[in-house]
């Protein structure tokens, strides 16, 4: 009876191989579910550090755009260099364009300005309107009819600065 019982328990101690690749199954798949998380929040992480760097490039823009003569700044598209745009000998933005518009303020001594910076992450996503679609060329500073996804004639981009300059 007794060696029965033993039997017994040693059959009922083990995994069976379903059990085993069951366990297995579910262990891939939360395995693959932290990977994709962690390859996201790295792309986000990314994003947030390019866009920041964005930011301030505009922003010196700006400011080298207050610094000049008011009757030399032009009312129009121009593109600059990505000045502001590279790191310490590295390269952060590796592809962008940088542009501003100059329009007409309410009076002949206000220039209303909009700075737009577009670029592409190392992944090869181009963030920003600039992006090359339809026959348009990537990052070149110059909106294309394929480029403009909302419509408003304008290039678009999440790192846009507005500013206003008025003739001292």
């Amino acid at each position: 009876m007794e060696k029965e019982k033993e039997q017994e328990m040693t059959r009922k101690s083990g995994f069976t191989l379903i059990e085993v690749l069951i366990a297995t199954a579910v262990l891939a798949g939360v395995t693959l579910a932290i990977l994709s998380t962690f390859m996201q929040c790295s792309n986000l992480r990314e994003t947030s550090k390019n866009l920041g760097i964005a930011m301030s490039a505009a922003r010196a823009e700006i400011e080298q755009l207050h610094n000049q003569d008011f009757s030399s700044i032009a009312t129009g598209t121009f593109t600059f260099d990505p000045i502001g745009l590279n790191g310490k000998g590295q390269t952060i933005i590796t592809n962008a364009s940088l542009t501003a518009i100059a329009g007409g303020g309410t009076t002949a001594d206000l220039k209303n300005i909009r700075v737009v910076v577009c670029w592409q992450q190392r992944s090869g996503r181009t963030i920003g309107e600039d992006n090359g679609a339809g026959q348009g060329t990537a990052l070149d500073g110059i909106l294309h009819n394929d480029e403009d996804a909302d419509g408003d004639g304008e290039i678009d981009s999440p790192a846009t600065v507005v500013a206003s300059i008025a003739n001292k």
